[in-house]
């Protein structure tokens, strides 16, 4: 093989770098937003915030996927009895990520 690079490919192997950093930025934002989904969702259910670690929070984003049924079940057990019922949790989800993609359309 010669050592010239695939038409169009970026040199020095900067795809992957570019596909980390994607990933790794769905994943903070995820992250983000499902520790802000918590927050939201303790407030009202008439506590405080719920908050979280951010590693947990990733966490959370991982489980959250097989939990739809009862999104709490995907927080800490530590934090799930603060947190309220499927509607709710769903609820603050929503918000959070209508918040998120506001924000993103606000910096365009």
């Amino acid at each position: 093989m010669s050592g010239r690079s695939r038409a169009g490919a970026p040199p020095g192997g900067a795809g992957a770098g570019v596909f980390l950093a994607v990933v790794g930025g769905l994943v903070g934002t995820g992250s983000l937003l499902v520790w802000i989904a918590g927050a939201i969702a303790g407030v009202a259910a008439g506590g405080g915030p719920v908050l979280v670690s951010l590693s947990d929070a990733g966490t959370v984003l991982a489980e959250l996927p097989s939990h739809l049924n009862d999104p709490a079940r995907a927080w800490p057990a530590a934090v799930r009895d603060e947190l309220p019922e499927r509607s709710t949790m769903l609820a603050a989800l929503l918000v959070t990520l209508g918040l998120l993609v506001a924000l993103v359309v606000a910096a365009l």
